[in-house]
């Protein structure tokens, strides 16, 4: 009789014991600064637990309100703090696609971000501002200001062989670069050639104008663009045009059109200077070749009546020579070619003087009395004048 008794306390004791467990708190368990989730207290359960409200409902309310602290995949809610991403490498972004796992943002190291495709570095930032390693294609037009004294809105350099600026006006007059300078004659573009760099390369394609300046006001003292060529042989702007399109129009002051002639070349307030000296040694040669055909391009005074002439003055002439009773004369810069016009006087009377040319540097005189018969100049003392005109 004694047993039935015992089971009794047994009972008793044990549902005791199940209705402390059944009450006792359960800890409410966050995630820690890394973002990990542990469970709140109590769990996991084993097999023979005692169901308990107290725990399976904390532990699930604990579950609910982290799944509502979490990022929807699906876009429902926004995100409450910093999103904190993972910085990755090019090849693998830690800010990418999943359909494209190497195209995106990554963190190559402090206060740094950068963009890449397919595992190429197209562009990134730091402190010290924006980086392009790769063309900047803007489609619908940029402006940059610079708001800094003196500042530098747009500044290109070029390294190596590499040009400065390379400006590319598309069809229908549209303007490669547009660049307006600032108050007291400020200058729209400024190209500076350094070594054999050239300052800017602007291209007009189709019916577009590579560059447009316009200088300040009638009689301003504001260039309409201002190239400095580096050295040796740098090009402080170079303007080809392609098709119908202006390589360059540059105006300054007031307007001026390429077909006037009296606006083919103006200066104001300076002066041209077209050789080192005001009268250069006569054997000085035209260095710019790149010059009419209407004006004198060498002229000489010789004095025959020797073996060698002697050479007065002139220009353009570099020595004199006789030979089977001509007068030889040699140029110190060659003609385009030997088609140039020799017109030569002198003080023979009754006599005929004739000039040949023999060749782009050199041309012969000659002379016959009125019958016919050569004179050898070789032999007589006479002033000659020569003139020469052509291209060169």
């Amino acid at each position: 009789m004694r047993s039935r008794p015992l089971a009794a306390l047994g009972l008793l004791l044990g549902l005791s014991l199940g209705f402390a467990v059944s009450y006792w708190p359960a800890a409410v368990a966050t995630r820690n600064s890394s973002g990990t989730y542990a469970l709140p207290s109590g769990n996991p359960v084993v097999s023979g637990s005692t169901i308990s409200s107290t725990v399976h409902n904390a532990t699930q309310s604990d579950i609910a309100t982290e799944l509502t602290d979490s990022l929807s995949r699906s876009g429902k809610g926004a995100m409450l703090a910093q999103l904190k991403k993972y910085d990755g490498t090019c090849a693998a972004p830690g800010d990418s696609w999943g359909s494209d796992l190497n195209n995106g943002w990554w963190r190559p190291g402090a206060d740094m971000a950068q963009l890449c495709a397919n595992t190429v570095p197209i562009a990134g930032y730091d402190a010290g501002g924006w980086t392009f390693h790769s063309p900047l294609w803007v489609d619908a037009g940029m402006t940059v200001t610079n708001e800094t004294a003196n500042g530098i809105a747009i500044y290109a350099r070029g390294t190596g062989t590499g040009v400065a600026g390379d400006f590319y006006g598309g069809d229908g007059g549209a303007a490669g670069i547009r660049a307006t300078g600032g108050a007291a004659n400020g200058n729209g573009v400024i190209g500076n050639g350094a070594g054999s760099g050239a300052g800017g390369l602007f291209e007009g394609g189709g019916t577009g104008v590579g560059v447009s300046g316009t200088g300040g006001a009638s009689s301003g003292s504001a260039a309409g663009i201002s190239g400095t060529g580096g050295s040796p042989n740098g090009a402080g702007i170079s303007g080809t045009g392609t098709g119908t399109g202006v390589g360059g129009t540059f105006a300054g002051g007031t307007a001026a059109t390429a077909t006037d002639p009296s606006d083919a070349l103006r200066l104001t307030n300076g002066y041209l200077d077209l050789s080192a000296v005001a009268n250069p040694n006569m054997d000085a040669g035209i260095s710019e070749r790149l010059t009419p055909k209407n004006i004198v391009k060498a002229w000489a005074n010789i004095t025959t009546g020797a073996a060698t002439p002697t050479l007065n003055d002139g220009f353009n002439v570099d020595s004199a020579s006789c030979s089977a009773n001509k007068v030889l004369v040699n140029f110190a810069t060659a003609f385009a070619s030997s088609t140039y016009s020799a017109l030569v006087s002198g003080g023979l009377e009754a006599a005929q003087l004739w000039s040949t040319p023999n060749s782009a540097t050199q041309v012969a005189i000659s002379a016959n009395d009125m019958g016919g018969t050569v004179i050898n100049l070789c032999a007589v003392n006479v002033p000659i004048n020569l003139v020469v005109l052509g291209a060169q």
